[in-house]
């Protein structure tokens, strides 16, 4: 398995590089494995425990329009990764990518 998520990840850098992006952060956190089709699975399954959701506000009372409103805690969708024929990795947070250009 270890092999393969590496394949198809170092398949993606090879692609931005061709392309002259620069990810910028790779790390475990940034690869994301393809799920199975969701649209079987019970929704109320996927939904989060109440007790798991925190409000976000500011300590001075000032309304953050960019902000989210809550946070919820991550919650693993592992048993739903597909891990058969059709195993996809794909990079994620492309926000640390940078164009490099070539000045000569």
């Amino acid at each position: 398995m270890a092999k393969r998520i590496l394949k198809h990840a170092l398949s993606g850098l090879v692609f931005l590089h061709k392309t002259n992006v620069v990810h910028g952060d790779i790390q475990p956190g940034n690869l994301l494995i393809s799920a199975c089709d969701l649209d079987s699975v019970d929704e109320h399954k996927l939904e989060h425990d109440k007790n798991e959701i925190f409000d976000l506000r500011r300590h001075d009372g000032k309304e953050d329009k960019w902000a989210p409103k809550y946070l919820a805690e991550s919650q693993s969708l592992h048993e739903y990764a597909n891990i058969g024929e059709e195993f996809v990795v794909k990079i994620s947070d492309m926000g640390a990518g940078k164009r490099i250009v070539h000045a000569f």
